[in-house]
């Protein structure tokens, strides 16, 4: 009997094509991911708006006692410090990871003072029956997408918890992200998944968009961060608003990438909100909107409410600075000094707004803008494995009813030894009220800080905090710090008498001239000469490879 039209013996053939059809393209798909798999090794990252390539190994494997051990490995992530810990985790032992910048690494403070150890002393006494592990993988300078780099290689060793305090450098890096539409980035981070994917942008984006495309290995464009800070350059990331608003939703997707991922892995993230000195930094580049008769109009309201500090008028000053923002209401400085003069009379909660403003508008930003911390508290908020441990707020608490200042921060964003205590209570909080590592056997923060140290004493420190008082034009305070060093108790600290023998004269010809003085044109332009030789001999080879950056 003939095969009916229905006999599904019939349709076998034809079925067996098509598997075969899917399944040849399917399997050449496989093998090549495979081999773009083993030929990445740690190749490039999946970032969907950089192209990151040569990822370094951060982590080692090494034998201590005959045991395998894993050691932080790469200078960036401060290996000096000489971190090492049990390759397999010990049973009844919890172990936490702390990512981020400079600030989360407790720079420039010994390892012993940071918040990181006091973390793990306060987790200790609460969890007495298990050992803590708290291994601070936070790296020097690095913004949110290159934290993830360390992220990617630190949930693969057995964390119990990740603590993630990140978004002071996002401006530090020169480069251009290419246009995108919003509605595409599901996709290419899909893409990005894939190791065929990634090994051709690896080889292609550095040759077709070299400017999207940075070293996994170091950081890049070092040198110009700080010439641009040095001379007080606007920066491209700052002031284009399609790169601007490029930059906060790439800090935005890096964070959620590391949440995704820790989901995934069963491991709980805290995401810590980014405090800021607002009180006591002033912004380091402020843009001017204006020209012609509108500037100069501008010029004589600012300087006018300059002089109305100066004289200790602050009812003034705030009049003239008003009028000045009303013509420009995008001026940074004019904020920061509209702040100082509401304190100065007795409205400390009124300059609060304007010091922010200040942070805001900075056109070379280097503390954390508020949009970042926006985008944290959005993704605590969506994701169940996030939790917001918000140091922002804990500071704004702690200096309330100022803005937080140096009485919490070292210079403009590495909190003091009380400030870094207050970032470790706050975490620990989080992780205690949410029972993120079990229930705890007490809820009190308590730590016993070494009383044998004291950080206006270290001297490594404090050379660090004047140098960059002077780098980002810190004037006033970079003065006061260096009359603290400037003596013969100190000889090694000699850039304190450098910057006394220099920047008391330019500031003082700067005031008389806001006052109305006459200066002496010839020692206005020596005081401007011998600021300009501090900088030259200071930071003789950054300025050098920085302006010949800037040129490119």
């Amino acid at each position: 009997m003939a095969d009916g039209p229905n006999d599904p013996s019939a349709n076998t053939p034809r079925a067996l094509l098509w598997l075969i059809t899917l399944a040849v393209p399917l399997a050449i798909i496989a093998s090549c991911e495979g081999f773009a798999r083993v030929a990445l090794s740690s190749g490039a990252a999946p970032d969907p708006k950089l192209t990151l390539v040569d990822i370094p190994r951060f982590f080692e494997r090494t034998e201590i006692d005959g045991r395998p051990h894993y050691r932080i490995a790469h200078d960036e992530v401060y290996s000096r410090r000489g971190v090492v810990f049990d390759a397999e985790k010990p049973p009844d032992t919890l172990r936490v990871f702390c990512l981020g910048g400079s600030a989360s690494a407790g720079w420039p403070h010994p390892p012993r003072e940071i918040y990181s150890a006091y973390l793990e002393q306060g987790l200790q006494r609460a969890f007495p029956d298990k050992r803590i592990q708290v291994i601070n993988a936070s790296a020097h300078a690095y913004a949110a997408y290159r934290v993830r780099l360390i992220f990617d290689q630190v949930i693969e060793l057995d964390p119990d918890l990740i603590v993630l305090w990140s978004g002071n450098n996002e401006f530090l890096e020169k480069r251009t992200y290419l246009p995108t539409r919003e509605t595409l980035e599901p996709l290419l981070d899909v893409a990005n998944r894939l190791a065929m994917f990634r090994v051709a942008r690896a080889w292609l984006g550095p040759r077709l968009f070299p400017d999207n495309a940075l070293s996994g290995e170091q950081r890049q464009h070092t040198a110009y961060s700080v010439w641009s800070k040095i001379r007080q350059v606007a920066l491209a990331l700052r002031t284009d608003p399609e790169q601007f608003a490029q930059v906060k939703n790439h800090y935005r997707l890096s964070i959620e990438s590391m949440v995704e991922r820790a989901a995934e892995s069963g491991v709980p993230v805290v995401l810590v909100s980014v405090p800021v000195n607002l009180r006591d930094w002033h912004p380091n580049v402020s843009q001017n909107a204006l020209s012609g008769k509108d500037r100069v109009a501008w010029k004589i309201r600012y300087d006018a409410g300059q002089v109305a500090l100066l004289r200790g008028d602050p009812q003034l000053a705030i009049q003239r600075f008003r009028e000045a923002l009303a013509t420009d209401p995008g001026h940074a400085e004019t904020h920061f000094l509209l702040a100082r003069a509401l304190e100065q009379a007795g409205d400390p909660t009124g300059a609060l707004p304007h010091y922010e403003r200040a942070r805001y508008l900075d056109y070379n930003p280097f503390r954390a803008i508020p949009d970042f911390n926006a985008s944290l508290r959005e993704i605590a908020a969506r994701y169940p494995g996030a939790y917001l441990a918000d140091a922002e707020a804990a500071f704004a608490t702690a200096s309330a009813p100022y803005a937080p200042g140096f009485e919490l921060f070292l210079d403009y964003v590495h909190p003091t030894r009380e400030g870094n205590l207050i970032v470790a209570e706050t975490v620990f909080d989080r992780i205690v009220e949410d029972e993120l590592l079990g229930r705890a056997g007490v809820e009190d923060f308590l730590t016993s800080p070494r009383v044998d140290y004291d950080e206006s004493r270290d001297l490594t420190l404090q050379l660090a905090m004047i140098l960059l008082f002077a780098m980002m034009h810190q004037d006033e305070s970079l003065v006061a710090r260096a009359k603290d060093y400037a003596s013969p108790r100190e000889p090694h600290l000699e850039i304190a008498d450098a910057v006394l023998r220099v920047f008391p004269e330019a500031m003082e010809v700067e005031r008389e001239r806001l006052l109305g003085r006459d200066v002496d044109p010839a020692r206005a332009k020596l005081a401007a000469a011998n600021v300009d030789h501090f900088y030259r001999v200071r930071f003789p080879l950054l300025q050098e490879v920085g302006a010949s950056d800037a040129r490119d």
